[in-house]
């Protein structure tokens, strides 16, 4: 669809790759997942930096989920 333009899947994280990202700009990303354990889970701390600058991160908490 077009949303981003590389991924790659290293050890248990899902990293994704955008040529170009205007500032301020907004993506919305659906996934389909599927679980295989129930609980409560807090997911690590998130970042997006550009390619050959990450001493500029954002960094935004990890998400809680409950699965029942």
């Amino acid at each position: 669809q077009g949303v981003f333009d590389f991924y790659e899947i290293i050890e248990n994280k899902l990293v994704l790759y955008f040529n170009e990202f205007a500032k301020n700009a907004i993506k919305t990303i659906k996934l389909d997942l599927k679980s295989e354990i129930q609980g409560k889970f807090l997911a690590p701390a998130n970042c997006s930096y550009l390619y050959y600058n990450d001493e500029f991160k954002d960094w935004k908490k990890g998400e809680k989920i409950i699965i029942r």
